[in-house]
């Protein structure tokens, strides 16, 4: 700023000028570039501290900053605009301003009797008068008269009025010669108080019409309050002016408003009232880049309780419950111009496999790579499976057998090494059949990739998917929407399997393209998407959508009160959630389609009175009631969405019943679940068809009719990829597609959402207890069904016919994924002996990369931080992996922190590298089979009754920590984990094999009885098992305890595939994520296959008292009461199935077990007490 001003601004900000620099700092001139200045680095320093605006609204001068912010200008022509204003403004004919306490009609009134004009209105009661000197003076004996508070404002000129006009053709043109952009931050604009359009932003025009237009500063507010109901409101720059005029609106009264600097009468210093402001935005849920802070200073520690003592909680709470809201941000799907990628120079000894198109292009291209000296092998897609002769295969793309044979073969052939280069060409081929697409482009890739997981190792394998008229980069080229099914293994795989990268490549021209596909390859195919078009490279990215609301360009589409609007899995929970919104706001009519018929409303009360209805049919039966209470008149259809003759008919009832339908939303969906290697193609097809298929049928039955909006519910998981949602990621990626070619009807929207974290199938009820359980104590990621439906209305009339709808920011979240593919692709580091400096590198390194933190202190505990039963598990298999050693559970629980883990790990001396010998602490793979199952989790003092806790189904021994804590000083408690946690050692698959394997590390553990066992969920049949086999044995057994597991008969007969939607936020290595979920299957295998058998004693049941619906039995301890014919004594405790043993819940069941442990004690001091007297 001093190099365009001539000044130091600094000097006469902050040095010692006194009233000098007072006087100097009130001229227009230098009091625009220090405001602008100001609040700039204000802006920037928050966004250092990881506070991020998601919206941004300024006052006059603050438009600038927001825009400056926003990317529409560089912050050098930023301030050179600003600097020419504030020069230009000065050389205006001097002027005055009138704050005054009137609205905008009133002031308008005042402002014409008096011949000045209304310069900004700043809130409902507040507007300032701007003009001559003599018409403000005026304007003051007006509002004197009338007893209406008003005040001067020490200004130089009459801003925002007529009198700036002299100076609009040269700013304007002064403002022609910067570069601008489209805002990458949405942002009010003072001019028309709604959300500025890009046009707007990058125009000229504007910027000139912004100097002498009145500041609409109030409509401005409300559009944000309105629009942005549950985000903070962060004042940047000094005092509390802004704050005060907010807390005129009404709908401001309960919003957090916080100041970042000073009011010039605050007497605290300008460092305090920061940090406050701080530590305000931090107890209301925001995210603060802690290092930051601190940075060039260490910070100091402050112990806090780690667990709420006597019960009672007195932890600061955060407020979330707005978080999602005011995080939640709309973008739009670009493809943005990036050079060719920079090959990678450590690629060597490389194999090609080319599989053919029908077109030439593998012709052409396999010529061209043999030219170039390299091996390349083809593969035909036919209707055998064949060597046709040299490197010439054939297979049936439907398949898997085919490509686990052809896999073999090319192994056997050319090595099991080297890097595998592969040109997958049949999803280019335009002559196939459009029911073949499937096939080629989304079930053969992945049984291609599952043929590579089985045989090829950790060997390296470059996917590239060619497509031509997939991407539509200039909105003009052929468009085949059912391609984009490749992009669902393109995007899902690599997260399955960390030796593949992948990447959709879409081409115009086969042979100019040649070059630059070869380049991606040689680069490791660094973007999942590019477009190639001409000499320009293309990437798919995402940019934020500025204009969301009703005048945003969203032409006809609106919603329209008692408006006829079908909606597609309208009783599930997404489509309910809409339902809602549009019951309570519209007093919509409503056509909720489903496949489950609902019983005739005859029959609905009788149907609710009888104890044997299923509790499906009540709540459908209560949704349906709840939604005319709403206001609206409902009509359930039952009928396959994919059937388009059934869709006409459901279109023409309710033509019948509430006239034409205006407006469609298609919520259907299954999520589907399950790694690809687990996926077989008709449960891929299941998932493919709501969305593909059905959003084909729902077009051609409303295709003749005119629509207000149709609405496709698509998922980010098509943008991002999802482990474990290969076919759910490519039918979303289908209806992304679909809704921007010319085969959508008028009015489409495709709204990617984030996950709904409390309903619909992302929704965490739904997923299996092992991830139930590791995801217990987190806070769940995505935006509640309440706020979503806000966001929907935003997204309806944003006027585009894709909007993706994201709690945090897209770009980064893009980065996020290169990065982790990144890390999967890395070869794992030497393991040679390592310095202590070094091991305690790579393990700071893991540790950050598991926490998602840029610096972690070598003492911070492992268990504090906020480590899950996920994250210790996959901490140990980073070890391992890195370090090439191994650590059992039971060394990560004794040494928590990097110091301690590094001295284990690389002893200071000699001596003790001797002590710590490799056999017992450093297990390499060759020891995998002899894995320990037993774990320490507390040392007692070897007198009372040891506790053996046995693992639930997910096989780790961490959901029994927070017990473990709790549980009295002298009390021993061990866990058993399953085999497979901490290697890749095949689990057990049998109950009996678990209880045999288990009582003889037990009994090496203490030899004597008398013992404790007890489990959860299917722990509880391990322990059941154990404790007969020690009874049978003459032990003694004083307790046994069961936490929440389901009883014979309970137990769901079929789960097949393990369903892992939420492991793509968990960093590492997927083949971990491999093992946990076979550890998982072979546990529910087990169980199923279980016969338990009466136990001769009392057991101890302790019961949850939330029962998720649909998912846990009711009343399990009563399918146990069989088992217990001696006596079952039933607690019930706080919390659900998962979280009834966190911290929390578990205060209440450490002390049953306490006692019972007690008891178990005194027995057996008892008895060694009669046991002296008789010897004697």
């Amino acid at each position: 700023v001093g190099a365009d001003l001539g000044e130091d601004l600094g000097g006469l900000l902050y040095g010692d000028s006194g009233e000098l620099a007072v006087s100097r700092l009130a001229g227009t001139r230098l009091q625009q570039p220090a405001l602008f200045a100001v609040q700039y680095a204000m802006a920037e320093q928050w966004r250092v501290w990881g506070v991020e605006p998601c919206v941004m609204l300024g006052h006059s001068l603050g438009e600038y900053v927001a825009a400056a912010v926003a990317g529409v200008w560089s912050l050098p022509d930023a301030v050179r605009l600003v600097c020419a204003r504030g020069d230009l403004m000065q050389r205006q004919s001097p002027g005055a301003m009138l704050a005054v306490s009137l609205g905008e009609d009133e002031a308008r009134e005042v402002a014409e009797a008096a011949g000045c004009v209304t310069a900004a209105v700043n809130s409902p009661a507040q507007s300032v008068l701007s003009g001559p000197v003599e018409a403000v003076e005026r304007a003051e004996r007006i509002v004197a008269e009338r007893r209406i508070r008003h005040r001067r404002l020490a200004t130089s000129h009459a801003f925002h009025s007529p009198m700036m006009e002299p100076m609009l053709k040269e700013f304007q043109s002064l403002v022609s010669r910067v570069e601008t952009r489209a805002p990458k931050i949405p942002f009010i604009s003072n001019v028309t108080g709604e959300w500025i359009t890009p046009e707007q932003a990058t125009s000229p025009s504007y910027w000139a019409e912004h100097v002498r237009s009145t500041v609409q500063f109030s409509t401005g507010v409300d559009r944000l309050l309105d629009d942005e109901p549950g985000a903070l409101l962060l004042e940047v720059g000094p005092g509390t002016t802004a704050s005060v005029l907010l807390a005129d609106h009404a709908q401001a009264q309960d919003r957090v408003l916080i100041s970042s600097m000073r009011h010039v009468r605050d007497t605290r210093g300008d460092v305090q009232v920061t940090r406050e402001a701080l530590a305000e935005l931090w107890v209301n849920g925001v995210s603060v880049n802690w290092p930051a802070l601190h940075e060039h200073r260490a910070p100091r520690r402050v112990p806090l309780p780690t667990y709420p003592f006597d019960t009672k909680r007195h932890w600061i709470e955060r407020k979330t419950s707005d978080a999602a809201t005011h995080a939640a941000r709309l973008f739009q799907p670009v493809f943005r111009h990036a050079p060719l990628p920079a090959a990678d120079p450590g690629t060597h000894d490389e194999h090609w496999l080319v599989f053919a198109d029908r077109l030439g292009i593998a012709e052409r291209w396999t010529a061209r790579l043999r030219g170039l000296g390299e091996r390349v092998v083809t593969v035909e897609a036919g209707t055998s499976n064949e060597r046709l002769g040299g490197d010439v295969y054939r297979v049936r793309p439907e398949t898997p057998e085919d490509f686990d044979q052809l896999v073999r073969e090319l192994q056997e052939t050319h090595g099991s090494g080297g890097t595998w280069n592969v040109l997958y060409l049949w999803a280019v081929d335009t002559e196939t059949d459009v029911d073949r697409v499937g096939v080629v482009a989304l079930e053969a890739p992945v049984h291609f990739a599952r043929a590579l997981g089985l045989h090829r190792g950790s060997a390296p394998t470059r996917l590239v998917v060619v497509t031509q008229g997939l991407a539509r980069v200039e909105g003009t080229e052929p468009h085949s929407p059912r391609r984009a099914l490749a992009l669902g293994p393109v995007k899902t795989l690599p997260l399955e399997n960390p030796t593949l990268s992948a990447s959709v490549i879409d081409i115009e021209d086969a042979v100019a393209d040649f070059e630059p596909v070869m380049a991606e390859m040689r680069a490791s195919l660094p973007r999942s998407f590019v477009a190639l078009r001409g000499a320009t490279r293309f990437v798919e990215d995402v940019e934020t959508l500025t204009a969301a609301g009703p005048d945003a360009g969203g032409g006809s589409r609106c919603l329209r009160p008692g408006g006829v609007y079908v909606i597609t899995g309208g009783l599930g929970g997404v489509g309910r959630a809409v339902a809602a919104w549009m019951a309570r706001k519209y007093q919509a009519r409503l056509v909720l389609v489903g496949r489950t018929p609902l019983p005739e409303r005859k029959d609905w009360a009788a149907l609710e009175s009888e104890l044997g209805t299923d509790a499906e049919t009540r709540e459908r039966i209560g949704a349906v009631r709840e939604l005319e209470a709403l206001g609206a008149q409902v009509l359930v259809e039952a009928c396959d969405v994919t059937d388009r003759a059934a869709l006409a008919e459901v279109v023409v009832r309710a033509g019948r019943r509430f006239g034409a339908v205006q407006g469609v939303v298609h919520a259907a969906g299954l999520a589907g679940g399950g790694l690809a290697q687990f996926r077989d193609a008709e449960a891929m097809r299941e998932v493919l068809a709501p969305k593909v298929d059905g959003t084909l049928a729902l077009a051609s039955v409303f295709g003749g009719r005119q629509l207000d909006f149709f609405a496709v519910f698509s998922s980010t998981a098509a943008l991002l990829g999802n482990l474990g949602q290969v076919d759910y990621c490519a039918a979303n990626a289908f209806l992304d597609a679909w809704a921007d070619s010319p085969d959508a009807p008028a009015n489409v929207v495709a709204v990617a959402w984030d996950v709904w974290r409390d309903v619909g199938m992302a929704a965490a009820e739904r997923l299996p207890s092992v991830l139930r359980k590791a995801h217990a104590g987190r806070e769940p990621s995505g935006i509640l069904a309440t706020d979503a439906v806000s966001v929907l209305e935003r997204a309806l009339f944003a006027g585009e016919r894709r909007v993706i709808v994201s709690t945090e920011s897209l770009p980064d979240r893009l980065e996020r994924g290169a990065r982790r593919h990144q890390r999967q692709t890395e070869e794992p580091g030497d393991g040679g002996k390592r310095s202590q400096a070094e091991m305690e590198s790579v393990l700071t390194a893991i540790w950050k990369d598991l926490f998602g933190r840029s610096h972690i202190e070598r003492d911070a505990n492992f268990f504090e931080l906020g480590g899950d039963s996920l994250l210790f598990v996959e901490a140990g298999w980073q070890i391992k992996k890195q370090l090439r050693v191994s650590l059992t559970v039971a060394d990560l629980f004794k040494f928590p922190t990097i110091a301690l883990l590094t001295e284990h790990l690389a002893p200071a001396s000699s001596a003790q590298e001797a002590a710590t010998s490799p056999t017992e602490n450093r297990r390499t793979a060759d020891a995998q089979d002899h894995e320990t199952a037993l774990v320490p989790l507390k040392a007692g003092d070897g007198h009372g009754t040891p506790l053996f806790l046995v693992h639930p189904a997910g096989g780790s021994v961490f959901f029994y920590r927070e017990l473990a804590d709790l549980l009295p000083a002298d009390a021993s408690v061990y866990g058993f984990q399953a085999r497979g946690i901490e290697s890749d050692a095949a689990p057990r698959r049998s109950v009996e094999e678990m209880a045999s394997r288990y009582l003889e590390e037990l009994r090496a553990a203490h030899p004597r009885g008398p013992y404790a066992l007890g489990g959860a969920s299917f722990g509880g049949f391990v322990a059941l098992e154990m404790a007969q086999r020690l009874r049978a044995a003459g032990e003694t057994v004083e307790l046994l305890v069961v936490f929440d597991s389901p009883g014979p008969g309970q137990v769901p007969p079929e789960l097949d595939d393990v369903d892992i939607t939420e492991f793509s936020s968990i960093p590492g290595d997927s083949s971990f994520t491999r093992q946990l979920a076979e550890v998982y299957r072979a546990n529910m295998e087990a169980l199923r296959a279980y016969r338990p058998r009466p136990y001769p004693d009392p057991i101890v049941y302790f019961l949850a008292e939330e029962r998720r619906e649909g998912i846990d039995p009711l009343r399990p301890d009563r399918a146990w009461e069989p088992l217990a014919p001696v006596g079952l004594t039933v607690h019930r405790v706080p919390g659900n199935h998962v979280t009834m043993l966190a911290a929390q819940n578990v205060p209440a069941i450490s002390r049953v077990v306490s006692a019972h442990l007690a008891l178990a004690d005194a027995k057996k001091q008892q008895g060694r007490g009669h046991s002296r007297i008789r010897s004697e």
